[in-house]
């Protein structure tokens, strides 16, 4: 965390496997609460924690059920579409530099 404030740095919260497979399974677009946990086979504290923080850092947006209230969906907002080309690169310089990592 930076000095002074809760904010995680960059590295700190694209550094987290979960963020970066909640970012990736959210690329194609929205998805509901249980869809992501069924779909990473997370555990439903550590998928909550896990939006709750993206939501914060306002790199998505939790879309409240219309007809079902429990049917929370989330989406990515630009911002968070804004990760995806740090992320490629990121995934070129590993199977370019790294061609044993395994990279989704």
């Amino acid at each position: 965390m930076r000095c002074g404030t809760n904010k995680p740095t960059v590295f700190e919260l694209l550094g987290d496997p979960w963020v970066l497979a909640l970012l990736g399974a959210l690329r194609s677009g929205e998805k509901r609460f249980t869809d992501l946990q069924r779909d990473l086979q997370i555990n439903p504290i550590t998928l909550s924690n896990r939006l709750k923080t993206l939501e914060e850092n306002h790199l998505l947006q939790r879309l409240a059920g219309t007809v079902n209230k429990q049917a929370v969906a989330y989406r990515l907002t630009d911002l968070g579409r804004g990760t995806f080309p740090v992320l490629d690169a990121m995934g070129a310089f590993g199977r370019q530099f790294l061609p044993e990592s395994k990279d989704p």
